[in-house]
């Protein structure tokens, strides 16, 4: 099932995706199903789901896909420094 990102389309069920945090030391990555009909369609899941974020507040995390084709997923990456939110990145996908 290919992953429409920002106008550009990934084949396959693993994806990349390069994510700036300014100011970040960790990160915690949220998914959000945004028009499932039901609560039983797989959103799919980052790995890591948290973690360490690199230099220049660089986070590349590999998303797995979910099985719902057409399925509208909002990732929200939140980014904490010295024990607190420094930055909120929110990126859309749409598996087609």
């Amino acid at each position: 099932m290919p992953l429409k990102q920002g106008g550009d389309i990934y084949s396959g069920f693993d994806y990349p995706v390069t994510i700036t945090a300014p100011g970040a030391l960790s990160y915690t990555a949220k998914l959000e199903m945004l028009n499932a009909p039901d609560e039983t369609y797989n959103p799919g899941s980052f790995e890591p789901s948290e973690g360490l974020v690199g230099e220049d507040g660089i986070i590349n995390p590999i998303y797995h896909a979910g099985n719902a084709s057409g399925l509208i997923i909002r990732a929200t990456f939140t980014g904490y420094g010295m024990g607190s939110q420094t930055a909120k990145v929110e990126k859309e996908f749409t598996l087609e």
